[in-house]
């Protein structure tokens, strides 16, 4: 089916569509997810007799020390285990470079594969594979993004509990039956939510965006796929995308909880035990810039106009990926004392709600200023937004917002982890964007560190050097 959690960012930033996605129960953008979680240090300390072969390190759940320990399958499976003993709850995520990224022309074949993977296992179909989780009183989610298909689970670790729960789950990884029934409706659904979406001029201007900043490259196209596109796809083309890219060698899984090493192992050789070894796909191709500034217009009967207006981003390994940070968050990444939102709300009055955002995917995500605003106020509040942007790229920020940005993202950038989950989360990024172990553990460091002609630089080698994307839709 169509996941809550793709509708929830449907609704995000006043009703802006966001392409990035979030977990049932976990994270909803990059940036947001990364302010709210702790640090990773590397460790020297000898390992004990449960230690698994790989790289140690310490994840800080509040004042404490917990170790995080990564190691990878036989057949390449990168693994990350951290032990918490403070509730009897294990959380697991299977993650597999298996989003949107991967649909190739057949658009929407990642999500609704992704969709299928609970409707049917071994011999249980969906209502009974439902209605086992509930028993055991687990939390069992399956979704997908533009770079990620994730499986999740989180239950108890009461031995009898866990073994069914883990056995269940290894099921709806490797004997999935994508029956013919489930297929046919969890494609109407989707097609039922794509026609939707139709309805909301807010989706419509992002989706626009993105597709006339990508163009024909991955990323144009919406996680679910368009009307067209999703009409074409078969059954028997989602069993040959799971079974090109739900293998082991493709893989990512992170367990976090209240188990031993040892038992983490076994947990993992039970999740993969059948499942084919198969290949990492090709790496996806370099984003290619626009050649000329492109200025799309789609006529909507509403009261409002929508805006998005934006360029190309960064991705993790960019080395000006700290001052992009601090330089968005004072542009407009902090909706009430924004660049942005002083000039374009509070002084003018121009628009309803504005901000500035990245998203951050393998390939460069998009950089990107949103806004709503009357209809008749739509053309001044492009120029006023533009003229923002200008001035921020030549003279960047004053020292007081420079000061005032680093204290908000470093002190919101908190020292205590609140769940299992959050960390789970933590290490999905970590983990399936190759992050260093230290990534956390230096960041508000690295924020700190954050000069003013960086931002400057940064932000002007980015509007300067390529072309401008403008979309509007509205009345």
């Amino acid at each position: 089916m169509i996941k809550k959690l793709v509708i929830f960012f449907f609704l995000l930033s006043f009703s802006f569509m966001s392409y990035g996605f979030s977990f049932s129960k976990t994270f909803n953008n990059i940036e947001s997810f990364l302010s709210r979680h702790n640090v990773f240090s590397t460790s020297k300390e000898e390992k004990t007799s449960e230690a698994l072969e790989g790289t140690d390190a310490h994840i800080l759940v509040g004042s404490k020390k917990a170790q995080l320990k990564s190691w990878n399958t036989k057949n390449g499976g990168q693994v990350y285990f951290v032990k918490i003993n403070e509730l009897p709850i294990l959380d697991v995520r299977v993650i597999f470079s298996a989003g949107s990224a991967y649909d190739g022309s057949k658009k929407g074949l990642a999500a609704l594969t992704n969709n299928l993977l609970e409707d049917g296992a071994g011999e249980l179909d969906a209502d009974q594979i439902a209605e086992e989780f509930d028993r055991l009183g687990a939390d069992f989610s399956a979704d997908a993004s533009q770079d990620m298909g994730v499986i999740s689970l989180r239950c108890l670790t009461r031995q009898s509990v866990l073994d069914s729960a883990i056995k269940l789950m290894h099921q709806v990884l490797v004997n999935p039956t994508f029956p013919q029934k489930a297929f046919l409706r969890e494609k109407s659904r989707t097609l039922k939510e794509i026609i939707a979406q139709k309805q909301a001029p807010s989706i419509l201007a992002t989706q626009y965006f993105y597709k006339k900043l990508y163009g024909d490259q991955v990323y144009a196209s919406p996680v679910e796929g368009y009307e067209n596109t999703v009409n074409k796809i078969t059954r028997e083309d989602a069993i040959k995308f799971y079974k090109k890219y739900y293998v082991e060698r493709n893989s990512v899984i992170v367990i976090v909880g209240d188990i031993s090493n040892d038992r983490a192992k076994q947990l993992v050789d039970t999740l993969f035990s059948g499942l084919p070894a198969g290949n990492k796909p090709t790496p996806l191709t370099p984003i290619k810039p626009k050649t000329q500034a492109i200025n799309y217009h789609f006529d909507y009967p509403s009261t409002q106009s929508y805006l998005a207006l934006g360029y190309l981003g960064i991705t993790y390994n960019n080395p000006n990926y700290y001052a992009f940070v601090v330089g968005n968050y004072i542009l407009g990444g902090d909706g009430l004392v924004s660049r942005l939102f002083d000039a374009v709300r509070s002084r003018n009055g121009l628009a309803y709600s504005v901000k500035s955002q990245f998203d951050i995917f393998q390939q460069q995500g998009p950089f990107y200023i949103t806004l709503q605003t009357a209809n008749s106020q739509i053309d001044e509040a492009l120029n006023v937004a533009n003229s923002v942007l200008n001035d921020f790229i030549v003279n960047g920020p004053t020292e007081e917002e420079l000061s005032n940005a680093k204290k908000h993202i470093t002190g919101s950038f908190l020292l205590k982890l609140d769940s299992n989950a959050d960390i789970a989360n933590a290490l999905v990024i970590s983990g399936f964007y190759h992050l260093p172990l230290d990534f956390y553990n230096t960041y508000c460091q690295k924020i700190n560190e954050v000069t003013s002609d960086q931002i400057k630089k940064v932000f002007y080698d980015l509007v300067v050097n390529q072309k401008k994307v403008v979309v509007t839709v509205g009345g």
